[in-house]
């Protein structure tokens, strides 16, 4: 792709509290990406086109979510 990227970030049950409450201040693409994006396979499967840096922002705070120790 030229000029952008595409990012896999899988929410999952533990994490899906916290990123439902992150995605209220999240970019628009995000915040309508992840309401269409059903439930599916043990949680969210975002793929997520990275065009900006705000989305780019939006990626590196859900995968902070994911990854913090429970």
């Amino acid at each position: 792709m030229d000029g952008y990227f595409i990012a896999l970030v899988v929410i999952g049950n533990k994490e899906l509290n916290e990123a439902e409450a992150y995605i209220l201040q999240a970019s628009p693409e995000i915040q309508a990406l992840f309401a269409k994006t059903p439930f599916a396979a043990g949680g969210r499967w975002l793929m997520i086109p990275v065009t900006s840096e705000r989305i780019l922002e939006d990626v590196k705070n859900l995968i902070q979510i994911r990854v913090q120790p429970k």
